[in-house]
């Protein structure tokens, strides 16, 4: 599918998506998509500020520069060219085959549903419960009185943009428009079997007219809608069908054709072969592969209704970016972020080597020719990292740490030049929105201001207006969290939305910096709040507040994400455990996301600034073995955490003191740094905003067995879901929720963090928050709607 930005725009500005192309298949959804655009250019004051004079004429001169070019008849974009029409806008509505074409392939007779679910449709053309014929019937007339002029066989071959305007070659001329809008549909060739024999004449990928095959032995392959409404079709008029599919059931057709299917299985009218693999298509049969063997079928006919592959050469030639693909600039997107989490992660720590002195450096160019000679400086005074008291793994771990940055550093530097000149050189295709002009300005304002600091304090002198680089990475944490968080609450405007980022920007805020970093004159925050309250010897500061004011990260980030905290004293023995109670008794009322969509500060950032990013999460079955991992992590943080309290204890000597050692300092290379810091953040545009919390996480591996016994879940109105699949490709943790859903199955996925995303962006609002009345372990409840109802925000849509 095309990368789509906010309101359908496509990577080239101007060109906006709208229709079956969007990947909602409805056919009242894809009218409303047409008329909402010309909205949208309607509110737009750029484009109302260029658009053409007046007039409802469609443009025939190759001269006219129009206000939009639509390109596809179907539903969509003649809505679009009426609601043009009406607004009084120049447009031309380009169509390569005939008017509403994918109708027109339709099966004869076969039933159509407006899909409105008793909502009183108003946008034209209107859209009516009946058969292809009467429909197509109803929709020309329409298309007739309203005077909508259609330019057929105008096959477009590319699209481009030319200084302000953007330029639609077809077969028939070329035309100018200011905005273009795609309404075609999933409009390429029908995929292949790749098998021998499935270019013979008895194959189709389509369905005319059933009794064209009456009585005839039909092999049907797939297993979406139009796969079941053809077998259900041939059933009908008697022919014997055979329906192979490569799963064990259906997942994705609506609940009504899989009922019929069903009734016409059990009547011995349609022999499903589940797991099954068509191998090869000969003259008078064909050869089925499943669990059972090689069987070999009678047939007359074969209907592979496998879907349709999208025009991507169309798009390649446009410049129009598909979802997943991987350019020049992403990649060099990738190092830059990659070796920039690389120098922040490693070089936060804020050990000031005395770099610069030893070369004798005392202007801005020699400290910084020094900086470039680091290692090698540094190589030729190896005692200095004795001077400074390391003992045990600090001994390798804060040298490795000192090295490592300097080299993210090295790397981030000509890397970020390169990408801020590339982006800059390509404004049209990459700086095309406001948007993506803000967020360019804010990393590279946010990128620099780390390194500015990190090359004071870290190698010589600190900058004068922050501790360390870890006061200026918390603080720039919490300032990207709150800007892109107002993204998050402009693209998904819910309450649920507002207020989660409010709490997460709030907790961050006040707990994570306010608190262990900033200053009120002279003193500290958490000494006015809390130090200045209690007897520096005493009880509540020895035990509660064993490392002053940076204890408070203990009270966010539980055991085992900081792994210091357990044993640390008497009352952090305890006091994890109490955690960990604390958080049962809330996943077993709210589920895991309460911690990871409401608390955690990874979950925070991965809620903002990954936001935009969901939809690169992978999915499928080897990306849900992979979630094992975190499993794998919980165990090494509880060896490295028992081996480090019995060091501290005094319990290990010699040789087992050193291995007890090493484990603590490689669990914090590779879990806390390497894995939640470099990869947490640096591959968001690879893999999505939640890798750590998927991956991981150890403490959401705890988690993932208390959501066992959790009372929520999200709930599915089945009758409503169409098998769009967009609430699994919003998922950034990587759930299938319409398999869900579309069942009418509560979700329970232990993966699952609130975010929400799916239930706000389900076109037909199927999907709600809800809680049971009491857990259900093997999740045999049908509870569709919560109780609080789905206009509450606690459901998650408002």
């Amino acid at each position: 599918m095309p990368e789509l930005g906010p309101g359908g725009e496509t990577s080239v500005p101007g060109v906006f998506v709208v229709g079956d192309l969007t990947g909602i298949p409805l056919l009242h959804l894809a009218v409303e998509s047409g008329a909402k655009l010309i909205q949208r250019f309607a509110d737009d004051p750029a484009f109302l500020n260029a658009r053409a004079p007046a007039t409802a004429e469609p443009a025939t001169d190759v001269s006219d520069i129009v206000d939009v070019i639509i390109i596809g008849a179907g539903p969509a974009g003649v809505a679009a060219a009426i609601a043009c029409r009406e607004r009084g806008w120049s447009h031309v509505l380009l169509e390569a085959t005939v008017p509403f074409n994918t109708l027109q392939n339709y099966p004869k007779g076969k039933p159509i549903s407006s899909g409105d679910n008793g909502a009183l449709l108003r946008t034209p053309p209107i859209i009516k419960d009946g058969t292809k014929e009467t429909l197509l019937a109803e929709l020309k007339s329409d298309l007739a009185a309203r005077h909508i002029e259609v330019q057929t066989g105008a096959s477009v071959s590319r699209i481009q943009r030319v200084g302000e305007y953007l330029e639609v070659e077809s077969s028939r001329q070329t035309y100018r428009g200011r905005r273009v809008a795609l309404a075609i549909g999933k409009s390429g060739n029908a995929r292949s079997l790749g098998i021998p024999g499935e270019h013979l004449p008895k194959v189709f990928n389509r369905l005319f007219d059933p009794q064209d095959h009456a009585g005839q032995n039909v092999l049907v392959v797939g297993g979406g809608d139009s796969a079941l409404e053809t077998a259900i079709a041939l059933a009908q008029v008697g022919c014997r069908v055979t329906h192979s599919y490569r799963k064990e059931g259906f997942a994705r057709p609506k609940e009504g054709n899989q009922t019929i299917f069903s009734n016409l299985v059990k009547e011995g009218r349609i022999i499903p072969f589940w797991n099954s693999q068509i191998r090869e298509i000969r003259t008078g049969n064909v050869v089925l592969q499943s669990s059972s063997g090689e069987t070999v079928i009678d047939n007359d006919a074969v209907f592979a209704m496998i879907g349709r592959e999208l025009p991507l050469a169309f798009f390649q030639r446009s410049g129009i970016r598909m979802e997943g693909e991987r350019f020049f600039v992403w990649w060099l997107s990738l190092v830059t972020m990659i070796s920039f989490f690389v120098m922040l992660y490693f070089g936060k720590k804020g050990n000031a080597y005395p770099v610069f002195s030893l070369a004798g450096a005392e202007t801005l160019w020699s400290k910084f020719l020094a900086f470039l000679q680091a290692p090698f400086l540094l190589a030729h005074h190896q005692a200095l990292f004795g001077a400074y008291g390391l003992t045990g793994y600090q001994a390798w771990f804060n040298p490795f740490h000192f090295l490592m940055g300097w080299l993210g550093a090295m790397i981030f530097i000509p890397a970020g030049c390169a990408t801020l000149f590339v982006t800059l050189k390509r404004y049209d295709s990459l700086l095309g929105s406001t948007w993506h002009i803000l967020k360019t300005a804010f990393l590279t304002i946010a990128a620099t201001l780390f390194f500015w600091v990190y090359f004071h304090s870290v190698y010589g002198s600190a900058a004068s207006w922050v501790n360390d680089p870890t006061q200026c990475y918390a603080g720039l944490y919490c300032v990207t969290m709150f800007f892109f968080g107002i993204r998050r609450c402009l693209v998904t405007p819910s309450r649920y939305v507002r207020l989660q980022v409010a709490v997460l920007c709030a907790i961050q805020v006040c707990l994570l910096y306010l608190l262990p970093f900033q200053k009120i004159g002279d003193s500290q925050v958490f000494d006015i709040l809390i130090g200045r309250h209690f007897d520096p010897d005493g009880w509540v500061m020895r035990q509660v507040f064993p490392i002053g004011r940076w204890t408070s990260f203990w009270f966010v980030l539980f055991w085992p994400l900081s792994l210091d905290s357990f044993g640390a004293t008497t009352f952090w023995t305890v006091f994890p455990l109490v955690q960990l109670g604390v958080l049962f008794w809330c996943i077993r009322h709210w589920g895991k996301g309460i911690y990871c969509g409401w608390i955690c500060s990874c979950g925070g950032m991965a809620e903002t600034f990954g936001d935009e990013y969901r939809t690169r999460s992978p999915h499928g079955p080897v990306a849900k073995k992979l979630e094992n991992i975190g499993q794998v992590v919980l165990a090494f943080a509880i060896l490295a955490t028992g081996l480090h309290l019995a060091l501290k204890k005094g319990w290990l000597v010699g040789i087992t003191a050193a291995g007890a050692d090493l484990t603590w300092g490689v669990y914090l290379l590779t879990i806390d740094i390497v894995f939640a810091g470099v990869l947490g953040l640096g591959v968001y545009g690879l893999l999505g905003g939640r890798v750590w919390c998927r991956y991981g996480c150890p403490l959401a591996a705890i988690m993932h067995i208390m959501t066992r016994f959790s009372r929520y879940r999200i709930l599915a109105e089945k009758k409503k879901c169409i098998s769009c699949g967009i609430c699994t490709k919003v998922c950034h943790m990587g759930i299938d929720v319409m398999n869900y859903a579309s069942k009418g199955i509560p979700m329970n996925d232990v993966e699952c963090v609130r975010c929400s995303a799916c239930i706000f962006h389900c076109p037909m609002h199927v999907l709600a928050f809800g809680k049971l009345d009491q857990p259900d372990p093997d999740n045999r409840s049908r509870l569709a709607i919560p109780v609080c109802g789905k206009d509450d925000w606690r459901a998650g849509l408002r």
